[in-house]
């Protein structure tokens, strides 16, 4: 049996053997210090892992490949492709132990001088749940790390070089074999004799030793549904699972038993066994790693010698730097960072929000905020252009907590919405006689051709102060996946907390802020303003916002609305209600506000019109001169009602084509001028 040659195998070369062409995500993490850095990248994706393994070697940093393919993003258990490899960390066994077992490696590491990772080949694909029941009965029976086999594990990558000895040693490819394949059934017959029995039902057993159930562990399972402590459900339900992890029972065992426990938070919900599962697994996890970690820590003391860490935590941590220890800050070098690859901006909605960004609509009250969030909800749920008008580039599912409306106005606004964007048709709608006492004069009954992916929360009394809320909110973004979801509105979601005190609205922004990266999700919060105050300074519309300062600095797209007109006539009929939209992006350079001439039907009625044109100032300072007539407006009135400054309007009126006939008159005021402002079209025959 000739082995391949290793010297033409560099670090490309070796991801391509693991990987094939088979499409998915993978993780390159470095560890800096104490600490590891993820780098999430797509493959087959050449070019950004060329850069980050060249920009790993430049810059001194261990580096580390996951093992298993992902279908999403990140490296979550739950997100495990089936992978034809099985591998070991073997710490001192020297790979050729496997032939004992009649089991060589296809592929040997020389992680570190003395120190051995190791993989075999599989003749076909295995799914996650035996691939992690047969990798684990391998590292057993080899006498290997016995944290080394999980799901989620990396290993060093051939080719690189391992910074924690002195000189960097060069982490060496031993030998690649690809003649030494394996069929799963064969490698089980001959590891499975090492795995304890009371492991062999579990997915994740944790190579614990079984003992005796804690007193605490039984109080907890025992405990009444009235003797739950608002608050500490979370907490006590961790508590449990981590004591029955400690006790050596396997995910099976522990799931029966905290399924029908009252601490089980997710009971009822549509994703709950799979979020309990998922809890248990990462609480097996952590309590298997803390106590490799104290074996491991007690074996180097003994030896002599610093603790190993050729092999990464599943999670991307290490017990190290699980209590965020250590002497380093995970700092990583300018080459490295460049070379990640991050994904770029786009519009969720040209010109009005960007994807996946987390903000505020801010308004002064009854200015449309609700309405035009509606609008956007059902643009991007249903993919058709925001106002009729607007491009949306991100669409996806939707969530929509709404707290301030009725239900009956909510759907009312939605069939008009939904009619007038074209998702329903004149011939999916009955009209009928409203009854007596109705606020409109006919009953619509509306037929919607599609469901959109749109889901509505509706005067549940939703609080972000309440932790099962919170839990049953993130349980929705992770089942659907949305790509926007809407809180409306936030005073009223806000528990208890005072939303001008920064230490109390703090906590709820950050869990907001998590929701956005964890799950991509743009989340919108509507929120109230105030007005511009007459006699006072000139204030950004960000700055306006009720509350403390840092809601403004939270925001990363934001839409603030203001009153123009309650009555503006454009067309015979109906007044229009007129405001001005004002967007702001923390990536974007200032934007030119827009005009929103909105104009909508008595309920049970389909009418509703939305027209949106780009804020002209000029026009609107126009026709204010002009309502003025022959006693014209000083140019501090007009600013105050504007909610600008006097030399923004005198720039703009200065500015404007001769043909608008602005007149401008100075006089005396105090030590300064005055400036009233005409139409020469009012003055002629009236000098």
């Amino acid at each position: 049996m000739t082995e391949q040659l290793t010297e033409e195998f560099d670090a490309e070369d070796f991801l391509e053997v693991v990987y094939g062409s088979r499409e998915g995500w993978i993780d390159l993490p470095a560890r800096v210090g104490n600490y590891w850095v993820p780098f999430y990248t797509s493959w087959p994706n050449e070019g950004a892992v060329t850069r980050r393994i060249d920009s790993s070697l430049r810059d001194r940093e261990d580096l580390y490949y996951s093992v298993a393919q992902f279908a999403e993003r990140g490296r979550a258990i739950q997100h495990v492709l089936p992978s034809r490899w099985l591998w070991a960390d073997l710490d001192e066994v020297h790979p050729t132990e496997g032939a004992r077992l009649g089991l060589q490696p296809t592929i040997a590491i020389e992680s570190s001088p003395g120190r051995y990772q190791a993989l075999w080949r599989l003749t076909k694909e295995l799914n996650p749940r035996d691939l992690e029941r047969v990798n684990r009965g391998l590292s057993y029976a080899l006498g290997a790390d016995r944290g080394g086999w999980d799901l989620t594990q990396v290993l060093r990558i051939p080719g690189t070089r391992n910074w924690k000895y002195p000189g960097g040693p060069a982490v060496r490819l031993m030998w690649h074999n690809d003649s030494l394949v394996y069929k799963a059934s064969y490698v089980w017959d001959k590891v499975r004799e090492f795995v304890p029995t009371g492991e062999l039902r579990s997915v994740i057993g944790g190579g614990l030793e079984k003992k005796p159930i804690t007193a605490r562990a039984k109080a907890l399972l025992r405990t009444k549904p009235d003797e739950v402590v608002e608050g500490e459900r979370s907490a006590r339900l961790w508590e449990l699972e981590c004591l029955l992890a400690e006790a050596g029972l396997g995910e099976d065992d522990i799931y029966d038993l905290v399924s029908v426990s009252v601490w089980h938070k997710w009971r009822g919900q549509s994703s709950g066994a799979a979020r309990l599962a998922a809890d248990i697994r990462k609480a097996i996890t952590k309590v298997r790693r803390e106590k490799y970690a104290d074996k491991t820590k007690e074996r180097d003391l003994d030896r002599g010698r610093p603790q190993d860490a050729d092999s990464g935590s599943g999670d991307g941590s290490s017990p190290e730097s699980a209590d965020h220890g250590g002497d380093r800050l995970p700092f990583i070098g300018f080459s490295s960072f460049m070379a990640m690859v991050v994904e770029e901006p786009k519009w969720m909605i040209r010109n009005w929000w960007v994807a996946g960004s987390q903000g505020i609509i801010g308004g002064e009250p009854k200015t449309q905020k609700t309405t035009l969030a509606m609008a956007m909800a059902m643009a991007v749920a249903s993919g058709k252009d925001f106002l009729n008008e607007f491009t949306v580039g991100d669409p996806g599912p939707v969530l929509m907590v709404q707290e301030e409306n009725a239900p009956w106005l909510i759907q009312d606004r939605l069939r008009k919405l939904g009619h007038w964007m074209g998702v329903v048709t004149s011939r999916g709608v009955r009209t009928r006689e409203a009854g007596r006492g109705a606020l409109g004069r006919s009953s619509m009954e509306v037929e919607f051709g599609e469901d959109l992916p749109l889901r509505i929360l509706n005067n549940f009394g939703f609080d972000l102060a309440i932790e099962e809320h919170r839990d049953m909110l993130e349980a929705e973004v992770e089942s659907l996946r949305p790509k926007l979801l809407i809180l409306d509105p936030l005073y009223l979601i806000l528990g208890t907390a005072n939303e001008n005190t920064g230490a109390e609205l703090r906590p709820f922004l950050k869990w907001l802020l998590g929701l956005r990266y964890e799950y991509n999700c743009a989340v919108q919060v509507i929120h109230h303003m105030r007005k511009q105050q007459q006699n006072g300074p000139v204030v950004r519309a960000g700055q306006r916002l009720m509350g403390n300062a840092i809601l403004h600095g939270w925001v990363d797209s934001a839409v603030y609305t203001a009153l123009v007109d309650e009555t503006a006539r454009l067309t015979p009929g109906d007044p229009w209600l007129h405001t001005k939209a004002e967007t702001e992006f923390r990536s974007m350079p200032p934007q030119r506000p827009f005009e929103l001439y909105s104009r909508i039907g008595l309920p049970g009625a389909l009418g509703i019109e939305v027209r949106c044109e780009e804020f002209d100032l000029t026009a609107l300072i126009r026709n204010i001169v002009r309502e003025a007539g022959t006693d014209g407006i000083t140019a501090i009135e007009l600013g105050k009602q504007l909610g600008l400054d006097r030399r923004t309007i005198l720039s703009r009126v200065r500015g404007a084509p001769a043909e608008l006939g602005f007149v401008i008159r100075e006089g005396a005021r105090g030590r300064g001028k005055s400036h009233r402002l005409f139409l020469d079209s009012e003055l002629n025959g009236h000098e």
